[in-house]
Parts: C-alpha cells; sequence; structure tokens
C-alpha cells in the first residue's frame, strides 16, 4: 500500500514538473501577424488592408471612430480626411504638430514610418 501511494506520488510530482515549465514564445507562435513589433519594419509591403487598418484600429479608432469630429474608421473616412490633413496626421503622431496623437504613447516609429509611406504613395486602398 505504502508502495502505491509512493508511486503515485512520484507520478504527481513528474506530471506537475512538466506542467509548470510550460511557456509559449510570441515570436514564434505569431510569426506571420501583421505589424509585428520584432526588430525589423517592413516598409516595402505596406497595404491599406494588412499594415494601416489594423495600426488604426488598435490606435485611434477608440476615439476616432464614427461620430466623431475626426472619423478614421473605414478607408472613405480616413482617406477624405488625409486630402487636406496628411502633414498634420503625421507631424501629430511624430508628436511634433499642434495635437500629439495617441495622446496616451507614441506609436513606434515602424508604424510611423509604414504610415508616412502609405500616405507618401497617396494612400491606396490595397
Amino acid at each position: 500500500m505504502k508502495k502505491n501511494i509512493l508511486i503515485l506520488a512520484s507520478i504527481l510530482f513528474i506530471i506537475t514538473l512538466f506542467a509548470s515549465c510550460y511557456y509559449d514564445k510570441e515570436d514564434i507562435l505569431y510569426a506571420t501577424r501583421p505589424n509585428q513589433q520584432s526588430g525589423t519594419c517592413d516598409t516595402t509591403n505596406v497595404t491599406y488592408n494588412l499594415t494601416i487598418t489594423p495600426i488604426f484600429a488598435s490606435n485611434c479608432i477608440g476615439c476616432h471612430g464614427s461620430g466623431s469630429s475626426f472619423n478614421f474608421k473605414g478607408y472613405g473616412a480616413l482617406s477624405s480626411y488625409l486630402a487636406s490633413n496628411s502633414q498634420k496626421l503625421l507631424d501629430d503622431i511624430n508628436y511634433t504638430g499642434t495635437k500629439q496623437m495617441p495622446p496616451s504613447t507614441k506609436l513606434s516609429d515602424c508604424y510611423i514610418k509604414q504610415i508616412r509611406i502609405w500616405i507618401q504613395a497617396n494612400y491606396p486602398n490595397n
């Protein structure tokens, strides 16, 4: 009986030991996620759908969505704003303009480069 308890306790200890060592490596699990802020910045394949939309969705749309004075939700609304305010947007996200956007935390240098490249390409809907 004591031998069975000792074997059972040993098995549970080994299972617990292996289960507690589990972890995920984000760079491996999400290596293909667009705009991942790893050590590289893709500025050669900047598109509205795969690059710009995720940046604006996670950093701008919370305040600049439908119903706001500066609506960035959707390509039509964003391109209409950029038609006369593209430099203002670039200044604001670089924290060199009249506003600092987003106000909580400056966008990464990679995101700013990607937005600038997309705007300089006349913000294509791709």
